[in-house]
Order: structure tokens, then sequence, then C-alpha cells
């Protein structure tokens, strides 16, 4: 079976950010989106997070800590939410 049309689902979500030990940012979380979809005609299933603290290629990095913990940034503190699963398993 080929799925030949785009499937996506959005979820909202309160995150407090990361800082570059991995423990929280914010004292306060914020809302955001996290959308996860697969194209037509591909294998790869991304997500899409709507947050004001993304930045970086494909909004991989989290800057919730910044500019407090400015070695965050250089250590690239990536976002959970944010993935590509390049390729999938076909039995």
């Amino acid at each position: 079976m080929t799925i030949d049309n785009l499937v996506e689902q959005t979820f909202p979500i309160e995150c407090c950010g990361l800082d570059s030990k991995g423990k929280k940012a914010l004292s306060k979380p914020v809302k955001a989106n996290v959308r996860i979809y697969k194209c037509a005609g591909s294998s790869m299933i991304s997500s899409e997070v709507n947050c004001p603290y993304h930045t970086g290629a494909h909004n991989r990095k989290c800057i919730a800590s910044y500019p407090i913990d400015k070695k965050g940034i250089s250590e690239s503190v990536k976002c959970p939410y944010s993935f590509d699963i390049h390729y999938s398993f076909q039995r």
C-alpha cells in the first residue's frame, strides 16, 4: 500500500525549553504547536515546531536559556520535539 498524499497532525504542547544540561530553562512553560507530517511519495516523517525559542537550521535548537546559558547555544541545545525520521522499515 502506498500513501500518495500528505498525512499530518498538529499537537498543542507546553514547554519549558532546555538548557545545556538538559534541564528546564523557563520557570513557566510557553505554548507551542508541534506538527508531525509525512509528505506524499516520501518515507521521511518530520516535525515542525512553532515556538518562540526555536532557531537554527530546521528549527532544531532551543534558545530558551539564552543569554543566561550562552554555552548552550554553542553546544547546540537540541529541541526534543524537532526530528526527521529519514527512513521507514518495510517488511
